[in-house]
């Protein structure tokens, strides 16, 4: 679980694969190397793209692993935490249910903060999901901070092109948000942790997620992204 919150996915395959063999019918830990496989699938097709950006069966690709993790953006290389296989050694004391990564709490503003400090930012993240839903491309990139990733495993490009592929894809997408905890990071960030549903004609999900936003003149624009954990 946390070689794959780091993106060591290869560690991550070996722990599996060890918990496998000690364990050869613990079904979480076969769903979990499934998971890793998958992401790192998602690795793979992400440097072919790199190399090729018209690469249209790997972006086709790209997208089914997109639909596989729920369609979040942050998840494009995908972010959210596997859950953790129970593994009995001599030195380890066995498991006998996945242990959750629990997040950092974020601190609740106190409202009149709110308004003071980081007025319009929550307006912000539903605009953002609105965009979202709307399948609204162009609407959807200008909440970005401009040149840049939010997801540091990517080059902007790949990103906005796999960003365009998802959200252009045909069929009716609604995201909804609520939840919201915002807290001060610096003196031009602040971060938003809320949560997400995401719904779709083929999938759903909730999960946490938060965004980081950046002071641009009068607005705030979203500089990185993150989903959580998987509610």
């Amino acid at each position: 679980m946390l070689y794959a919150s780091q993106q060591d996915y290869q560690r991550a395959r070996d722990a599996l694969l060890q918990a496998i063999n000690t364990h050869p019918s613990y079904a979480t830990a076969h769903e979990n190397l499934g998971d890793v496989y998958a992401k790192m699938a998602g690795l793979a097709y992400t440097r072919a793209l790199s190399l090729d950006t018209a690469n249209a069966v790997a972006k086709d690709k790209l997208a089914l692993i997109d639909d596989l993790f729920g369609g979040s953006a942050a998840s494009v290389v995908v972010t959210a935490p596997v859950k953790t296989a129970a593994i009995s050694t001599p030195v380890a004391r066995a498991v006998s249910a996945p242990v959750p990564v629990k997040p950092s709490p974020a601190v609740p503003v106190p409202a009149a903060a709110t308004e003071t400090s980081f007025a319009g930012v929550v307006d912000t993240v539903q605009s953002w999901a609105r965009a979202w839903s709307t399948q609204n491309v162009t609407g959807y990139l200008g909440h970005y901070v401009a040149r840049k990733s939010p997801d540091a495993s990517l080059s902007r490009q790949v990103w906005e092109q796999r960003r365009r592929v998802r959200l252009s894809k045909p069929g009716n997408i609604t995201i909804d948000v609520d939840d919201f905890q915002v807290r001060r990071q610096g003196p031009e960030h602040v971060v938003v942790t809320f949560v997400q549903g995401y719904r779709s004609e083929t999938y759903a999900d909730r999960v946490r997620k938060s965004l980081t936003f950046k002071r641009v003149g009068e607005s705030w624009k979203i500089s990185d992204e993150r989903t959580i954990a998987k509610l």
